[in-house]
């Protein structure tokens, strides 16, 4: 007999966030199709079908951050790859219903002649240059293929590499003892094969450079990528259980976003190419965010079309509702069932209250209803927070599946036996650290749960939860905009929607008079208990406000100087691997050229004079950006001032705006007068927002471009994020030859193949003045 929640109802395991690379047994089957699934999956079969050649081509799929993508196409990998009784209940259940009868013939009439194995990669890995795919892309294959138990002859790179070692291992021995690349981290040639049988593609390339530094050549089986996974497929054919290949490449973003993107992409055009022959039945299926399309020409982008089914995969419009109630494993459900009929004819209207505005009360009816003990008034608030909070279902998955109070709920007798449901309160707990991140919006509900939680818990846990419940109903009704339904105004009929038929609900009208004779949320007319305040004085703020703008934060150079967020975030991220002493500072527009001269000149005074000296120049908005530009370019060919020579001036593209600059300033003020009122919770709050603002900016620079002005010298646009390597190979060498000291520590800190590469350009542009009796 049942004596708790967790008797007759389970919560279903899952991640918010789909992970293809590390999914487990049985996890893809939490997803719920809608009809832009069911749009791909209709493009996906007619494809793989093969018998319409125009439509024979690989998959790219493309979605922002939250949509769902990911867990979409591993779906579409189970139901092409796994055996037919391993999907046949998903299809049986979530295809039922009449209309979806062709969707589902269709599968399972594909699945009688094709099978395909699924190949997965997951972004940028370890690719440094376009060589690298074939090697990339041949590991995942067969990691693949030794997963599967599948034993097949199609020779790898990696494994030509090791055929030639232990069959000249005198040759090899000799090589290692003769080049460091090999020395440094081999003993012998045996030791060498077995690090290549892991598939470490940093061995593969000390290998590769060190056959090219002894003028050897080893000719390859299998450096058409092409040919070798078409052979493959032959193989798999052969054995009678797949018919293909699906090479899955989740977070394609990386690679197109990266140096290597557009050669590595024209290297996949042509495996797409031969993908498309009639006789094949392997596909490409690449999924990113609609930013990898940036760095694409439209001559590039037309052959993309011609070889891949592009499609675009937005926000789920599955209800949350219906998400929800996937969340929730009936285990025994004419229990369930008759609790859910007993709680509802006693509360029937709170059916019709929350099935109002929607375009399909019948199915929201029975949504609501499966979701018991769930009050349908908090399953609503949840519905506002995966909509103007979260993103989707990633929201209301997180809070039923990984919320601790809710799994103590269902764990409880005590409230079993009560009938208790599960109201507002578990979702105010829940959702108040994102509040409390996000002082704009939602500031004042949790100024005034932070006054008040303590006074208001002591009167008894219906004033706790009923406090909580309308600063809910505030919280989204100032942020929901165009999705206002109208349940969440913090009305009195929508308090009390939330607590009807709780152990709360005839205590609401007594704990609304307290909290309007308190003065914690007044009445409004109307019958509105809305929250319109602060605890900090608006005047003091706005005085505040004024003062910063024109003295503390006047100059862009004083926001990233206030903390130590900008200067750690360019020495640990955009520097990290320079390895040459350098010293840098942050400036900006003065509105007067001769004290901006006069600050980089004191601070490349500061500077040894070995090191090299940036001058990061960054702009509140465009306008600035404009000057500053002007201003690198002036003094780098200014050949008068002997003090502004063989400076790095760096302008970053990326400006703040005037928008986030007010948002600091106000973050700024409202942190000093929190500290002046003693308000050390607001106090930390404020200026943790302050701090998050300016890594913010920095992750935003490293991920866009900068130009670099030296000495009369203005470089196209680089890519910051590869800083590091273009001071090593490009700047450093060029324009500041090393002397002794700069050679010992090229030494000490590079590594082999960074030692090469800096030696080389030093002697061939003959800047080295060591070369004559240089070790390295």
């Amino acid at each position: 007999m049942a004596t708790k929640y967790d008797d007759i109802i389970k919560l279903r395991g899952g991640k918010a966030a789909y992970d293809i690379a590390e999914e487990k047994k049985g996890e893809w089957v939490s997803f719920i199709p809608n009809e832009q699934f069911n749009n791909v999956l209709r493009t996906v079969i007619k494809s793989v079908r093969g018998n319409d050649i125009d439509n024979h081509k690989s998959f790219w799929i493309n979605g922002t951050y939250g949509t769902g993508k990911s867990h979409a196409v591993a779906v579409i990998s189970h139901l092409l790859g796994d055996a037919v009784e391993d999907i046949r209940q998903w299809v049986d259940y979530e295809y039922k219903d009449a209309k979806f009868a062709a969707i589902r013939q269709a599968i399972y009439s594909l699945r009688e002649t094709k099978r395909l194995l699924t190949v997965n990669v997951y972004g940028l890995g370890a690719m440094t240059h376009p060589g690298d795919l074939a090697l990339v892309l041949q590991k995942a294959v067969t990691e693949t293929l030794r997963k599967n138990k599948i034993d097949i002859a199609v020779p790898t790179d990696y494994e030509n590499y090791i055929e030639q070692i232990r069959q000249n291992q005198e040759i090899w021995n000799h090589l290692i003892d003769t080049h460091t690349a090999l020395s440094s981290v081999v003993a012998d040639s045996e030791q060498l094969a077995e690090s290549l049988k892991t598939g470490d593609l940093g061995i593969f390339h000390r290998v590769s450079d060190t056959l090219r530094e002894a003028q050897l050549d080893i000719r390859l089986n299998n450096d058409n990528i092409k040919q070798w996974l078409c052979e493959v497929q032959d193989r798999l054919a052969e054995l009678g259980t797949y018919n293909g290949l699906l090479i899955v490449w989740d977070e394609f973003t990386d690679v197109m976003t990266d140096a290597i993107g557009v050669p590595v992409l024209k290297q996949l055009q042509e495996v797409a190419q031969k993908f498309m022959n009639e006789d094949s039945n392997s596909y490409l299926f690449l999924i990113s965010h609609p930013s990898a399309f940036n760095g694409i020409d439209s001559e590039q982008l037309k052959q993309t079309d011609g070889r891949y089914h592009r499609m675009k995969y937005n926000m789920e419009s599955v209800s949350a509702f219906k998400i929800m109630s996937r969340k929730f494993e009936i285990i025994d459900e004419e229990r369930h069932t008759q609790m859910c009929q007993q709680f509802y004819m006693m509360n029937s209207q709170l059916l019709d209250i929350f099935t109002a505005t929607s375009n399909d009360q019948q199915s929201t009816r029975k949504d609501l209803f499966n979701l018991y003990p769930l009050h349908p008034g908090t399953a609503n608030l949840a519905t506002h927070y995966a909509t103007v909070v979260g993103s989707s279902s990633r929201s209301v998955f997180e809070f039923l599946g990984q919320n601790d109070s809710i799994r103590e709920f269902l764990d409880s007798e005590e409230h079993f036996l009560n009938r208790d449901t599960i109201t507002a309160d578990y979702l105010w707990d829940y959702v108040l650290k994102v509040f409390q991140d996000d002082v704009t919006n939602y500031g004042a509900v949790t100024e005034r749960y932070n006054s008040y939680k303590l006074q208001v818990a002591n009167e008894g846990d219906a004033y706790f939860a009923v406090f909580k419940g309308i600063l809910l109903l505030n919280a989204f009704n100032n942020v929901s905009g165009e999705n206002n339904n109208g349940l969440v105004t913090p009305s009195e009929e929508n308090i009390h929607a939330l607590f009807a038929g709780t152990r709360h609900d005839g205590e609401v009208d007594t704990v609304l008079q307290w909290f309007n004779e308190q003065g914690i949320i007044q009445r409004a007319p109307g019958g509105l208990y809305s929250v319109q305040f602060s605890a900090l004085p608006s005047g003091e703020i706005e005085e505040k406000k004024t003062e910063m703008r024109n003295v503390q934060y006047r100059y862009t150079e004083q926001v990233l100087n206030f903390s130590d967020a900008a200067s750690t975030a360019f020495e640990k991220k955009m520097m990290q691997k320079v390895i040459r002493p350098y010293g840098f500072k942050f400036f900006s527009d003065h509105q007067n050229e001769a004290v901006l001269r006069s600050q980089i000149k004191n601070a490349r005074k500061d500077t040894k004079t070995s090191a090299m000296f940036f001058a990061l120049l960054m702009a509140r908005n465009n306008t600035e950006l404009g000057v500053l530009r002007s201003f690198a370019e002036k003094c780098a060919e200014d050949e008068n001032d002997k003090d502004l020579k063989n400076i790095v001036y760096l302008v970053f593209d990326e400006v703040f705006t005037d928008a986030k600059y007010e948002q600091f300033i106000e973050y700024q003020a409202n942190y000093a007068c929190a500290s002046s009122h003693g308000f050390l919770d607001q106090q930390k709050v404020h200026r943790d927002h302050a701090v998050s603002m300016v890594k913010e900016w920095m992750d935003s620079v490293q991920r866009g471009n900068a130009i670099v002005y030296i000495n009369g010298e203005e470089k196209q646009p680089i890519s910051v994020k590869h800083l590091s390597s273009i001071v090593n190979s490009v700047i450093s060498p060029t324009i500041f030859p090393y002397g002794p000291d700069a050679c010992e520590l090229l030494r000490q800190k590079a590594t082999s193949i960074q030692r090469q590469i800096s030696c080389n350009i030093l002697k061939d542009n003959k800047m080295c003045v060591n070369a004559n009796i240089c070790s390295i």
